[in-house]
């Protein structure tokens, strides 16, 4: 289904999750919880 949608969709989508994480977590924080790639 992700690839199915359009770009401004998936942008908008993208904003939406920016604006969630922001509003409900630190990034920094949100950022270190996720698996180190290193």
């Amino acid at each position: 289904q992700g690839a199915e949608m359009l770009p401004e969709q998936r942008e908008q989508a993208v904003d939406e999750l920016e604006k969630f994480v922001n509003s409900s977590l630190d990034s920094t924080t949100f950022l270190d919880s996720l698996p180190s790639s290193s």
